[in-house]
C-alpha cells in the first residue's frame, strides 16, 4: 500500500500570504475566535469507541462506547447513564445494551472543528458520580467546507491500494516523467482505506467514506461463507430488515449497498484466478482481508470458484443476454463488476449504513473543457480522445494533455474512473453512453453493427493468478459486449457501467473471437481515453534537490531540472515553490492562493473566502499580533474555485486576525 503523505502546513508559502495579502488582513483584526472547555476528568476508562471518526455535518450517528472492567465495576444494563458526551455534544438515545457498552446517538453541526475529542459517560450511583473518559478518542475530519455555489464534497474516492508499477507484462521500478508507462496508479496516492474493526468484530468502520459495513458474509453464523450464504438479490434486498430487527452491531439502519457504494471496498493488490482452478490457496481476493472476511466459490455445491459475486440495489435499465433483468454486482474474487441475472442466481452480500450521498456526483461545467465533480473533488476531461489506444499510448497521452492551463492531467485509476458512470443512462434507453451528458462521448458503432460508445482504459492493470501483469482494467460506457457461439453472435451480456480487462497491447485481431471467459468478453485493445486531474498526490522524487518534485518541473517546464523554486515566473507574487504547494499554475499569472473576500454575517460569524485547488487541503489560522500564529480550523478540503469558512466570534472577545494556508 502506497504511504500517505505529510500534512504540515507550507510555511514559506503561509509567509508569502502574509506578505502579500496586507490589505486583507487589516479588515480581520475586529474578529475573535470563541474557546472550547476543558473536558472533564475520569476514574474509569472508556477502552474503545465505534465509529471512532465521522465528518463534521453528520448527523444521526449511533456511537458505541466500550467501558473498561476495572474497578470500580460498571453499573449493571439496568442502570441507564446519566448522560455520554463526545466534547461539547450530548448524545441523545443513551442506552446500557449490556454492563460494559453504551451506546448514544449524537449530531455533528457541520461548524464542528475538525479535530481529536475527549469522550465521557457519567453514571450516578449511590457512592457518587462515577465516569469512564477517554481523552482525545473520538476524531471529527472536516467536511469540505462550501464554496462559492454551495457545494460539499461528499463522495471521496477510496484509493485502489495498488503500489507496483507495471509495463505491457510484468512489474517495474517506477518509470519518471516522460518515461514509458509513467503516470499509472501507483505512482498517485489517493484517499487511504481507512478502516476500523468494532469492539465486538462484527462491523467495519471506513474513516474515508463515512460508511459502516458488515464485516462477513456469513448469514448462517456456521463458521463458513458458502452457497448456504447466498441470497437472491430481492431476498439481498428484503434481509436488512433482518438485520436492523436483530439491531446487528447496535444499528438498526442496515440497507444493501448500490454498486458505487460496494466498489469502495475493491482492492487492486487482488489476483484473477484461473476460472477452471478449485483451489484458491496462493489467491489474493480483491476485498482487503484484514478487516473482511471472503468467501469464494462452493465448489462443494457444484459452483466455480470464481462464484464470489455481491448483490447490489443498482439494477440495469437494460438487459443482458439477450433478455435477462441484471443488476450490477462486484466479484470480490476475479476484480470485476459485471450485469447478473435478479432472478435464478444467488449473492453473497456486505450490507451498509451511512449517508445515502456517497456515489452520487455533483458535476460543473467549467466552461473550458473541464468539468468539476464536487462530490468527489476531481477535475474531468469534458471530451474524450475521440479514438482508441493502447494502455501505454492511454498513459502517455494524460501524461501529454494540457488543457484549462493544466498539465498535470493522468489517467484515473479504476475507481476514479466508474466515479463517473450514470447508472441511469444507457445506449438501449437513453440512446446514450452511462455517464451524464455534460460529458462529450464519442459515438462508435461496435460489433454486433450497432451505434454504441466507447469503454475507456484506468491506470489500473489487472493482475492475474500466475504474476502476469498484461491486462489493463476498463469501464464499459456503453455495452459490455460479449461474443457467443464462436463469434457468430454479438450481445450486451454485462451492461453499460460493468468494469472488466483488456489486453494492454496488440490488436483486436490478434485474440480469439470467442472472446474472453464464460462470456466471451470482447476484447478491443484500443480503448479510449478520458483525463482527470486533483485528488491524488503525484510523485514526490526530486532529483535535483532543489524542492520542486521531478513531476511539477516536468509538466510545467518541461524537464526535471528546469524551474528555480524562488522564482515567479508568472510575475503573480507567489513564487514557483509556493505555487506547487498550492496547486497552483506557474505559468499563469492569475492562478495563485488568495483571499478573495470576507464578511460578517448577520448571527455574528465571520466568513472567509478564499480561491482553492483541487486535491489540496487548507488551515485558518489566526493571530492577536501578526507574529504568534495559532491554527484555528484544519483538514479543510479544497471545493474549487473558491472555499468558505465561518467562524465563530464570541461577544467582547480580542480583536484577532486570520489568514489560509494550504496543508
Amino acid at each position: 500500500m502506497k504511504a500517505p503523505q505529510s500534512n504540515q502546513p507550507h510555511e514559506g508559502l503561509a509567509a508569502r500570504l502574509q506578505r502579500k495579502l496586507p490589505a486583507l488582513v487589516a479588515p480581520l483584526l475586529a474578529c475573535s475566535l470563541f474557546a472550547g472547555a476543558a473536558g472533564a476528568q475520569s476514574t474509569n476508562q472508556i477502552t474503545g469507541l465505534s465509529p471512532a471518526t465521522a465528518a463534521a455535518g453528520t448527523s444521526g450517528l449511533t456511537v458505541t462506547f466500550t467501558l473498561d472492567a476495572d474497578l470500580p465495576p460498571a453499573p449493571p444494563a439496568s442502570v441507564i447513564p446519566d448522560g455520554a458526551t463526545i466534547g461539547n455534544l450530548t448524545g441523545t438515545s443513551v442506552a446500557h445494551p449490556s454492563q460494559h457498552v453504551v451506546t448514544a446517538v449524537f449530531d455533528i453541526p457541520a461548524s464542528q472543528a475538525a479535530g481529536a475529542l475527549d469522550a465521557e459517560v457519567t453514571f450516578g450511583t449511590p457512592h457518587g458520580t462515577l465516569v469512564y473518559s477517554m481523552t482525545a478518542g473520538f476524531t471529527v475530519t472536516a467536511t469540505s467546507s462550501s464554496g462559492g455555489d454551495g457545494l460539499v464534497a461528499t463522495y471521496p474516492v477510496v484509493d485502489t491500494a495498488q503500489g507496483t508499477s507495471y509495463n505491457a507484462s510484468t512489474a517495474i521500478a517506477d518509470p519518471g516523467p516522460g518515461e514509458a508507462f509513467a503516470g499509472q496508479d501507483s505512482q498517485y496516492t489517493g484517499n487511504q482505506p481507512a478502516y476500523t474493526v468494532s469492539h465486538d468484530g462484527l462491523t467495519v468502520y471506513d474513516g474515508v467514506t463515512g460508511l459502516t459495513w458488515t464485516r462477513s458474509s456469513d448469514l448462517n453464523d456456521d463458521g463458513r461463507i458458502d452457497a448456504d450464504d447466498k441470497l437472491l438479490q430481492s431476498e439481498a434486498v428484503d434481509y436488512a430488515g433482518t438485520l436492523n430487527a436483530q439491531n446487528f452491531g447496535g444499528y438498526g439502519d442496515w440497507r444493501l449497498p448500490s454498486i458505487k457504494e460496494l466498489y469502495s471496498l475493491m482492492d487492486f493488490r487482488g489476483t484473477d484466478p484461473n476460472v477452471q482452478s478449485e483451489d484458491p490457496s496462493g489467491l489474493t481476493p480483491f476485498i482487503d482481508t484484514d478487516y473482511f472476511e471472503i468467501g469464494y466459490g462452493d465448489t462443494g455445491a457444484g459452483e466455480r470458484l470464481i462464484d464470489s459475486q455481491f448483490a447490489t440495489t443498482t439494477i440495469y435499465l437494460d438487459t443482458v443476454m439477450g433478455g435477462q433483468q441484471a443488476m450490477f454486482g462486484l466479484n470480490l474474487v476475479d476484480g470485476r463488476i459485471k450485469g447478473y441475472p435478479t432472478s435464478g442466481k444467488e449473492y453473497y452480500v456486505h450490507y451498509c449504513r451511512g449517508s445515502t450521498d456517497y456515489g452520487v456526483n455533483s458535476f460543473v461545467d467549467n466552461g473550458d473543457g473541464t468539468i468539476t465533480d464536487h462530490a468527489t473533488g476531481l477535475m474531468w476531461q469534458q471530451a474524450d480522445s475521440v479514438t482508441g489506444m493502447t494502455w501505454e499510448e492511454a498513459l502517455a497521452c494524460a501524461e501529454n494533455l494540457e488543457l484549462g492551463g493544466y498539465r498535470d492531467w493522468r489517467l484515473p485509476n479504476a475507481k476514479e474512473l466508474q466515479s463517473i458512470v450514470d447508472y441511469s443512462r444507457s445506449p438501449g434507453t437513453t440512446s446514450s453512453a452511462a455517464i451524464d451528458p455534460l460529458f462529450s462521448v464519442t459515438q462508435i458503432t461496435n460489433m454486433a453493427g450497432e451505434a454504441d460508445y466507447p469503454w475507456y482504459w484506468s491506470s489500473t492493470t489487472h493482475l492475474k493468478f500466475d504474476g502476469s501483469a498484461a491486462s489493463g482494467v476498463y469501464v464499459c460506457f456503453g455495452r459490455g459486449l460479449g461474443s457467443m457461439d464462436g463469434g457468430l453472435t454479438i450481445i450486451d451480456v454485462h451492461g453499460a457501467g460493468c468494469q472488466r480487462s483488456d489486453p494492454k497491447t496488440g490488436a483486436p485481431d490478434d485474440y480469439p473471437v470467442a472472446g474472453h471467459g464464460p462470456q466471451g468478453d470482447v476484447q478491443r485493445v484500443f480503448n479510449h481515453v478520458r483525463c482527470v486531474r486533483g485528488g491524488a498526490t503525484g510523485p514526490l522524487t526530486d532529483t535535483d534537490g532543489d524542492g520542486l518534485t521531478d513531476w511539477y518541473e516536468f509538466n510545467y517546464a518541461g524537464d526535471t531540472t528546469a524551474m528555480d523554486p524562488d522564482k515567479d515566473d508568472d510575475a503573480d507574487g507567489a513564487a514557483n515553490g509556493e505555487e506547487e504547494a498550492a496547486g497552483t499554475i506557474p505559468t499563469d499569472s492569475g492562478s495563485y492562493l488568495c483571499v478573495t473576500d470576507c464578511s460578517v454575517a448577520s448571527g455574528g460569524d465571520f466568513e472567509l473566502r478564499w480561491s482553492s485547488e483541487l486535491g489540496k487541503t487548507y488551515t485558518i489560522q489566526g493571530s492577536a499580533d501578526l507574529a504568534t500564529w495559532e491554527d484555528i480550523e484544519s483538514g479543510i478540503a479544497a471545493t474549487p474555485p473558491r472555499n468558505a469558512v465561518a467562524i465563530a466570534i464570541a461577544a467582547n472577545a480580542p480583536r484577532r486576525c486570520y489568514r489560509v494556508v494550504v496543508e
